[in-house]
């Protein structure tokens, strides 16, 4: 039997990710909703101790801490 014509399966081939593209679809979607999340708390984090350390006297309370009332 030739096989001079097959080629062998490379690495880098895309035909392994694509037999199940739901696994592929979902692996993404879960990794991109970490990487979102983790970048709104890092934001949240920031803007909360920029408010917290900034110079002018702008009555800053945190969220936890300040009693939910009017």
């Amino acid at each position: 039997m030739d096989r001079t014509n097959a080629r062998p399966a490379s690495a880098s081939s895309p035909r392994p990710l694509l037999r199940r593209p739901g696994i592929l679809l979902f692996t993404a979607l879960v990794a991109g909703s970490a990487v979102g999340l983790k970048y709104m708390a890092s934001k949240m984090r920031e803007n909360e101790l920029a408010q917290k350390n900034s110079s002018s006297p702008n009555l800053y309370v945190t969220v936890d801490r300040s009693g939910g009332g009017i």
